[in-house]
């Protein structure tokens, strides 16, 4: 599941205004600490960020919890505006994704930034297996530059992983 960031994961009703048009369960991403329900038998998961910027001083951990039969869409609300939702780092010394083990998961038009010193990789994946990442903007939004040999994106041993129409970057 999703644990170790400062973001709580909540399940929308059918009664909520908030609820997408999707016939996706869409979740909501607030601030705070708390894991995705991996009990969840839902072939579609889809987290819906509702508010950006959301800031985090923990890394995003998304592990095997999903497959082929349970896969996984993170992406912003329809209707945010310009499209994207913010997900911005404040600690440099570990990566703001870590998609280590990861398995049917997207990631789609999150900018995934680092806004403090950066010492560590942004976006880390270790034996993940149908990833992709989709119109995202990842890369370090600060002053200093921070300590050198890190990536903006890092993988070992992918299997069917894609990085499609994203920028990579640091300003």
């Amino acid at each position: 599941g999703i644990g170790g960031a400062e973001l709580r994961l909540v399940y929308l009703t059918a009664g909520s205004a908030e609820v997408a048009d999707s016939s996706d369960k869409p979740i909501r991403l607030y601030r705070e600490r708390r894991e995705l329900p991996a009990a969840s038998a839902d072939a579609n998961n889809v987290i819906q960020i509702v508010q950006s910027p959301l800031y985090t001083t923990s890394r995003v951990l998304i592990g095997a919890d999903f497959g082929p039969a349970r896969r996984l869409v993170i992406r912003p609300l329809p209707g945010m505006p310009y499209g994207r939702a913010v997900i911005a780092s404040q600690n440099g010394s570990q990566p703001v994704f870590d998609l280590s083990l990861a398995r049917s998961v997207t990631l789609q038009d999150l900018d995934i930034l680092r806004y403090s010193t950066n010492n560590a990789d942004l976006v880390t994946m270790s034996q993940p297996v149908d990833v992709l990442l989709e119109r995202c903007r990842i890369g370090s939004a600060w002053s200093s530059v921070g300590s050198a040999g890190h990536s903006n994106v890092s993988m070992s041993y992918p299997v069917r992983v894609t990085v499609r129409n994203c920028i990579l970057f640091s300003a």
